[in-house]
Order: C-alpha cells, then sequence, then structure tokens
C-alpha cells in the first residue's frame, strides 16, 4: 500500500498552555512593575502638591503687598491687622489694607486705590477646611459701597498666622491710627495647609512662611514717598 505523507502546521495543546502560560507571567510582572510605578507617582504629586499651592498663594500676595499705600495716601484708609484663634486652637489672622492697583492688575479692577481684604473663608466640606481669599472693592467713592470682589487663592487652608515688624519688633496685630499712620516695615505670613487626600492618618499639613518688605513700611506721614524703603527685613526667626 502506497502511504500518504500530509505535513500540517500549527500547534499541539501543550505548546499553546505553555505559551499561555508564559504570557500570563509576563503580564503579571509588566502590571506589577506599572502599579509600582503608578503609586510612586502618586505619593510624589501629594508631596509635591501643598508646596506648590503655597508657593503659589504666596506669589499672588508679594505684589499686593508690595503695592500697599501708607494710611495717609489719597482715598488711602487705615490698614488694620487682626489675631484671631479657631476654637481648636489654629490661628485665623486677617490683613485689611488699601493698594495701589495698576489697570486690569486685580481680577480686572480700575487703576487707582483698591481696598483688599486677607482672610480665611468659613469651614467647607466633611473636613472643615477653608479657603485663603482676597476680597477686593474698588471705586470708592461710588454712593454706595459696591459689593468686594473675591478671589480664592488658595484651597485646603487650616491656618493663617500673620506678624507685623515695626522695624525693631514683631506684633501680632497691627492698627494704623495707634501706630502714627504708617504701614509696618514687614509683613510675615505663614500658610498652613491640610493634608492631601490619600495622605497616611494622622499626617501632618505643609506649612510655608515667607516674610514681604513694605515699600512704604515705617514711612511717618510728614515723609516723602521718595525716602521710604526697607528691604532688608528679616522674619521672626532670625
Amino acid at each position: 500500500m502506497q502511504r500518504r505523507r500530509t505535513d500540517r502546521a500549527g500547534f499541539t495543546l501543550l505548546e499553546m498552555l505553555f505559551a499561555l502560560g508564559m504570557m500570563s507571567m509576563l503580564a503579571g510582572a509588566l502590571y506589577s512593575a506599572l502599579h509600582v510605578a503608578f503609586r510612586a507617582r502618586s505619593i510624589t504629586l501629594r508631596a509635591l502638591n501643598p508646596p506648590r499651592r503655597a508657593e503659589l498663594a504666596m506669589e499672588m500676595l508679594r505684589p499686593m503687598l508690595a503695592a500697599a499705600l501708607p494710611p495717609t495716601g489719597i482715598l488711602a484708609g487705615e490698614c488694620i491687622g487682626t489675631d484671631e484663634v479657631s476654637e481648636t486652637g489654629e490661628d485665623l489672622d486677617s490683613l485689611v489694607l488699601y493698594v495701589r492697583a495698576a489697570r486690569g492688575g486685580l481680577l480686572g479692577t480700575p487703576a487707582g486705590t483698591v481696598r483688599v481684604e486677607l482672610a480665611l473663608s468659613d469651614p467647607e466640606g466633611q473636613e472643615g477646611h477653608r479657603k485663603l481669599v482676597r476680597r477686593m472693592t474698588a471705586n470708592l467713592l461710588a454712593p454706595e459701597e459696591p459689593e468686594p470682589v473675591e478671589e480664592v487663592l488658595c484651597r485646603g487652608v487650616v491656618a493663617l498666622d500673620l506678624w507685623y515688624s515695626d522695624g525693631t519688633s514683631w506684633l501680632e496685630t497691627w492698627d494704623s491710627p495707634s501706630m502714627d499712620n504708617s504701614l509696618p516695615v514687614a509683613v510675615e505670613v505663614t500658610l498652613t495647609l491640610a493634608p492631601e487626600a490619600g495622605a497616611p492618618e494622622g499626617a501632618e499639613g505643609y506649612a510655608a512662611t515667607r516674610v514681604f518688605a513694605i515699600p512704604c513700611g515705617g514711612m511717618a506721614p510728614e515723609q516723602p514717598a521718595a525716602g521710604a524703603g526697607s528691604g532688608g527685613a528679616s522674619g521672626r526667626g532670625g
């Protein structure tokens, strides 16, 4: 009998199972590597997000404090810094001052004198976090006081601590009528943010401190503005 030989191309069941097992092992190894990478990325973002938000808020405060007007200027009013503490012991300080704003410099406000209030909002959400807000009032000569324009500088804030330098010491409050109608030489701002979502239980919040010199700070009413300046103020710690 003549035998007919046929060649059939393909894989056996054992070879298929072996290939599937290898693919499963490779997929598991890849998943583990990606899981570690994404977890490291999440941890890094949680660590970098609070400093980035705090630094952005500080940079928004810098030009505002640099443009502060003396309380005796035209249309300018009192500079009042209050010291408040919440029921749980967090600092809830606030500051009211008048600044010289360029056109469109503060949320589209017209050029001129603008009343600015820096404060924390009421607690919101289940965590009870606050927002650092800046309330601005322009058109100070209007027959009726206009509604302030509120700008959120930072969210998830736990505390705001403000200190004021008169050139020789640091004070917790500032009242320009009792301080010869002058501005502080410098303002120290400490902003404390709540831990990021997903942070380990018991993790502490991030605190950032900056000292801002006030160009017109410490200037007596009879002195000209050109003679003012205090660029060398340092913090309470040093």
